[in-house]
């Protein structure tokens, strides 16, 4: 299960060494990932729950992203010198992102999307989301439907 790999994960971190901070934060954000992760009571965690948390993670580290480099956009432009500490902080959050994106399974992409397209004589798009669904399914990847009707419509 995948809460199971993330508390490996987190264990074996922490018996590594934890004198580099990125070890660190990440040790940190997969304890806080599990406690938000794993059920109360007698419930039992899923894979698709633990996923659903997350995606929240990651949703909540894009917006924050978002609005620090905004920021330090700004202060470029008005000429302050973003300090190396913040160019730190950006680091580790962008790589406590990929350490929590690394958990959810690979997005049926655009290529994905266009090869079962290509093997379809005309484009309906509920039979063009019924096989872009079941195709990713299938290999075990997220299905995006506003990415298969992006795709639909840039060939239409």
């Amino acid at each position: 299960m995948l809460l199971d790999q993330i508390k490996q994960d987190q264990l074996t971190l922490r018996k590594g060494d934890r004198s580099d901070p990125t070890v660190q934060m990440k040790i940190n954000a997969l304890t806080t990932l599990i406690g938000e992760a794993s059920p109360a009571g007698n419930q039992v965690a899923t894979d698709e729950s633990v996923q659903a948390v997350v995606r929240k993670f990651v949703k909540n580290l894009d917006e924050s992203l978002a609005v620090i480099l905004h920021r330090a956009e700004a202060d470029t432009n008005t000429g302050v010198i973003v300090s190396d500490d913040v160019e730190f902080k950006l680091s580790l959050m962008q790589q406590e992102r990929t350490l929590y994106a690394g958990y959810l399974p690979a997005v049926f992409d655009v290529a994905d999307i266009n090869k079962i397209l290509d093997t379809m004589p005309s484009i309906n798009i509920g039979a063009a989301m019924g096989a872009c669904k079941k195709a990713a399914s299938a290999s075990g990847k997220m299905f995006d439907g506003a990415l298969v009707q992006k795709a639909i419509k840039e060939r239409v």
